[in-house]
This record gives C-alpha cells, sequence and structure tokens, in this order.
C-alpha cells in the first residue's frame, strides 16, 4: 500500500505573487507535521468507561477461533464512514463457551455464549496519526491492545507489526474498518447459514464460514466458491489437489471430475474446513 500524501495548503504568500498586487502582505505558512512520538509512547489508551458510555456497535461470532467480539464506538465514531477524527472503537474479544464436544454454546437467538475475556483492541482516529507505521499506515488510525486487567500489551509502534497489518485488508473502502456494514447496513454477526435454495455448486465463504461446509455433488460438476466476507480466503485441498486465492468478492471455480471425497481448508485462517462428496 503506497503511504499516505499529505496535501497542503497553498501559501497565502504565493498567491500574493501569483495573482494578487506584490503589495500583499499576508502570509500563511504550510502546517508541519508534529514530531514522531516516542516508539514506546501509546497515543490511543483505553477510555476507562467504555462499557457505559461507548455505543453498542456489533456483536461478531466468529467460529474459526471460536470467539466472540463485542464492539464498542465513541458518539463520533458512530455518525458513520469516513470516520471523523476523535473516532474510537474498542474490541472485546471473548472465548466462546464451549460444550463437551467443544462446540460453541448458543444462546436462544442462536448467538455464541461468552466465556472468559481474552483481551481487548482499541482503535483512534485523529490528525496525524498513523504515520508512525509507515508503509503500514492506515488513513489517520492508530491502535493499542490491552490485557483482560486493562494493563497495556501491545502499544506504539509495536501495533504496526500486528494491527496495522491486519487494517490494510480492510481498505480505504471502508476507512480500514472491518464490519461496519453489521452497524451501518444492518448486516449480521452470527455464524452463516445457508439459504434453503442455496445451489450445491455455488457454495460462498462469509464470516469465516465455507457456506455449506459440506457439499456433494455429481462427477463432472463445476463448483464457484464467492467470498462474501471482507477478507481474504484460500480454497486449499488437504490433499494439495487444489489451492486458490480468494480475495474479497473474487470468485473462484474447479471441476471435480474424480468421484471421492475432497476435504479442504482456508490456509490463512486454517481452522475453516470444508468438505467436497463427489458422487458417481
Amino acid at each position: 500500500m503506497k503511504a499516505a500524501r499529505w496535501v497542503l495548503p497553498v501559501s497565502a504568500t504565493a498567491l500574493c505573487l501569483t495573482v494578487l498586487q506584490p503589495s500583499c502582505d499576508s502570509t500563511t505558512a504550510p502546517e508541519t507535521p508534529p514530531s514522531l512520538p516516542e516508539p514506546t509512547f501509546d497515543q490511543v489508551g483505553l477510555p476507562s468507561d467504555y462499557a457505559t458510555t461507548f455505543r453498542p456497535f456489533y456483536v461478531l461470532d466468529r467460529p474459526d477461533n471460536r470467539q466472540v467480539r463485542v464492539v464498542y464506538a465513541n458518539d463520533v465514531a458512530d455518525t458513520g464512514a469516513p470516520f471523523k477524527n476523535g473516532s474510537v472503537l474498542v474490541m472485546e474479544t471473548y472465548r466462546a463457551r464451549l460444550d463437551a464436544q467443544n462446540v460453541p454454546v448458543r444462546d436462544a437467538n442462536g448467538r455464541y455464549e461468552r466465556d472468559a475475556l481474552l483481551g481487548i483492541f482499541v482503535m483512534r482516529k485523529d490528525k496525524w496519526f498513523g504515520r508512525r507505521y509507515r508503509e503500514h499506515q492506515t488513513g489517520d488510525w492508530e491502535y493499542a491492545s490491552f490485557l483482560p486487567d486493562k494493563t497495556p500489551s501491545v502499544v506504539g509502534d509495536a501495533a504496526a507489526a500486528g494491527c496495522a497489518i491486519c487494517h490494510l485488508d480492510a481498505g480505504p473502502s471502508r476507512d480500514w474498518v472491518y464490519r461496519a456494514n453489521i452497524r451501518f447496513a444492518n448486516g449480521s454477526g452470527a455464524v452463516p447459514t445457508p439459504p434453503a435454495d442455496q445451489p450445491a455448486n455455488q457454495p460462498f465463504v462469509d464470516n469465516y464460514t465455507f457456506v455449506p461446509s459440506v457439499i456433494t455433488i455429481k462427477a463432472g460438476t463445476r463448483v464457484t466458491w464467492t467470498n462474501r466476507d471482507q477478507v481474504p480466503h484460500t480454497i486449499s485441498a488437504t490433499n494439495a489437489a487444489f489451492s486458490g486465492l480468494l480475495a474479497q468478492g473474487a470468485s473462484a471455480s474447479i471441476t471435480f471430475n474424480t468421484v471421492t471425497t475432497f476435504n479442504y481448508f482456508c490456509a490463512i485462517h486454517p481452522q475453516m474446513r470444508g468438505t467436497i462428496v463427489v458422487q458417481p
């Protein structure tokens, strides 16, 4: 990704020289960016009262790592994307409660129940923020993570290695924020299920899930996957018979002629699993 290019205002002096009379004596110097903070300095912080003063932004049940992600937004962030300076998003990551078979337990609404809090992640947008991440800059956002007891975990320049690089895939069109559509476009954070009329040869990927996870087809069928998720995935056979990258919004097709069962996974998110049963 190209680093952000700051467009600075033309000085009033330059305008006087080229447009106005030479006697114009007003001057406005271009704004100078402040010095970068020390590598370990945290410009993000953790709002102590976010759970009571911020607004619920979305809840995501993530099946590949069996987690529940609860996101809060301050009033500035909740006005919509692109996000204004002063926006703060806080994400609590919980382990999903598991049954005896290590399957996530669901509540009456079909959503994962929360178990232990694993960590807290914060992203804050403000003027001049993000420059410290250099080639990993994501607009004016900076990031920090905290342990469940709210002590700092990863802050400062170190956040580029995890948080900033991760958010690069969200891209400028979404202002580098994942899944804001759950809040702003009535999306769902639940684990997706296939529609009743879902064609067997047209599976899709969403919320870290191959939908459906098991496909039964006839030999000679061409199967086309479409990535509806907000992150890239792969379709990779465990026996190395096929493998391919599915970028966001992309599709890929494979024709299956051999009568057998193929197991496949996402090489980026290895807990994502799928099966193709090819019948005569």
